[in-house]
């Protein structure tokens, strides 16, 4: 038997196919062909013998629900995800509702800032319609047509063939090469990703949005060393009818997408204790692929997305994508502070789940080296009243950073790094403990006073006549100043007894 076309023997490869002509046994590399579309070809024909014997044949496709499109008998069998029937089912859906105002948060590049978010929250999704204000760093040029320039063609990209749901592995130049193919000369829909942070992706000047960069812990607080985690530069690719599935991203972290080209529906899904509950049995299912997730939820909304808009997730939301055209977008993910104890409870919650790609095995650390900066927000809180969601997010993360060192300490970590040697682990939670203990003391206090006032404020409605002659006919007494002098500073117990008492004789007095 010849060897295949590059010379190379191939007897032995299983990722061959042979040519029904020559005879010869092609690698699957050679051909330029992937395992799934070897199933789909009835007649092969390699590169030497096409000009005699014309293309490959390919099987015929049988139906437009299936993964496995030359499946018999599969007119009785559920719609499978991502194949076309599918993707016309998610586009015609009726029972999809737009998204309300009070469902998705409008802003402009200018408003979305730190001290905005920290004041507000960051629990609904947040659309951006243009790049003003935003400070996206991108390349006035980059496009389909010039991210070659960006990437080496010959670098081996995970992706996903969308109408089978099967990952697989080739060169980036083999990809690019699909999106130039006509819409209907397309054998096959691809969706991947690329991470603009490593050294093969020229990123020099592609940086994104300036709050990203605020509230990003990784990009802020981890160490610049050799293992950091990069999550907040990716480069996304997704022909016309890519579908990527509803999932929760990696480690409950927020995500940010900001399209360059296309267009996209995002349906989104509240993450509420039932809709995970949903997801949890959804996700764990052997046939997930033939249920409908969009039906057993509780609450879905959906919103499109067009060339220059920014979309902001919040962290824990289940979301899926569905491109309308082509779509070049640059985006990423983030750890921050805005929804710490979220952030926590939904990472518990995906490693429940025993997922591994769902996993973010650096959280611990990530929440060590955001712990010192947390401990300055606290520290600040002292001076006003702070939100909510900041007061229980670092009471949840107390809890975690003690559970974290006690297993570290009884090395009952699962081979994983739990605490960073450069930080004072123990110190930071005793700062912290202390913090959470001064606010508790300073918020009742401040209840305190309000009530005192409230009460004062009373008597006064009730006969302000009466009042206004008790405090001019009553001789004035430097100890009952003083007493209360003592009580509006709260700096003593006993003395507000006595003197709530001292008013309360006085007000009998007058009468």
């Amino acid at each position: 038997m010849a060897s295949c076309i590059c010379g190379h023997s191939s007897e032995k490869d299983v990722h061959s196919i042979k040519c029904n002509n020559c005879q010869r046994l092609i690698h699957l590399k050679c051909a330029n062909l992937l395992a799934h579309q070897v199933e789909e070809t009835q007649i092969f024909y390699c590169q030497i013998c096409r000009p005699y014997t014309g293309p490959s044949i390919l099987k015929t496709i049988t139906n437009s629900h299936r993964h496995n499109r030359n499946a018999e008998n599969a007119e009785n069998l559920p719609i499978q995800t991502g194949t076309p029937d599918f993707i016309n089912f998610m586009k015609k859906n009726q029972a999809i509702s737009e998204a309300k105002p009070t469902e998705i948060r409008k802003m402009r590049g200018q408003q979305l800032t730190f001290k905005e978010l920290i004041l507000t929250g960051f629990d609904r999704p947040i659309l951006v319609e243009t790049t003003n204000g935003l400070e996206i760093s991108l390349e006035s040029d980059f496009n389909f047509e010039t991210i070659s320039k960006y990437y080496a063609g010959g670098n081996l990209i995970d992706a996903i063939e969308v109408t089978r749901q099967i990952k697989i592995k080739h060169q980036f130049a083999y990809l690019l090469a699909q999106f130039e193919l006509d819409k209907d000369d397309r054998r096959d829909v691809y969706s991947f990703r690329i991470n603009m942070s490593k050294d093969s992706f020229k990123h020099e000047n592609f940086h994104p949005p300036r709050i990203v960069q605020r509230l990003s812990w990784i990009d802020m607080y981890w160490p610049d060393v050799a293992f950091k985690p990069r999550l907040s530069r990716y480069c996304f690719c997704s022909m016309q009818n890519a579908y990527n599935d509803f999932h929760i991203d990696i480690g409950g972290a927020s995500a940010w997408f900001h399209l360059i080209e296309g267009e996209q529906i995002f349906y989104l899904i509240e993450p509420n204790e039932n809709n995970l509950a949903s997801f949890e049995k959804w996700i764990q299912s052997d046939n997930l692929h033939e249920i409908m997730f969009c039906k057993n939820v509780e609450t879905l909304f959906k919103i499109k997305i067009s060339k220059g808009q920014t979309i902001f997730i919040p962290n824990g939301w289940i979301y899926s994508v569905l491109s309308l055209q082509d779509t070049l977008a640059f985006g990423g993910y983030f750890f921050h502070s805005l929804n710490i104890a979220k952030q926590i409870s939904i990472n518990d919650f995906l490693r429940s789940l025993k997922k591994p790609e769902l996993d973010f095995q650096s959280f611990e650390l990530i929440n060590w080296y955001a712990a010192p900066n947390i401990l300055k927000l606290a520290k600040e809180s002292l001076k006003n009243q702070p939100p909510k969601h900041l007061s229980k997010g670092i009471e949840v993360l107390i809890e975690k950073l003690r559970l974290w060192l006690h297993k570290s300490k009884s090395k009952r970590n699962d081979n994983q790094m739990l605490t960073p040697k450069a930080i004072n682990c123990a110190k930071i939670i005793r700062d912290l403990s202390r913090c959470q203990k001064k606010k508790k003391k300073l918020s009742k206090d401040l209840i305190l006073k309000t009530k005192i006032k409230e009460r004062k404020s009373s008597l006064t409605e009730l006969d302000p006549i009466r009042e206004e002659k008790t405090t001019t006919e009553l001789p004035f007494n430097p100890e009952e100043a003083k007493i209360k002098d003592l009580v509006e500073t709260g700096e003593s117990n006993n003395l507000k007894l006595k003197f709530n008492m001292k008013l309360a004789q006085n007000v009998i007095r007058s009468k």
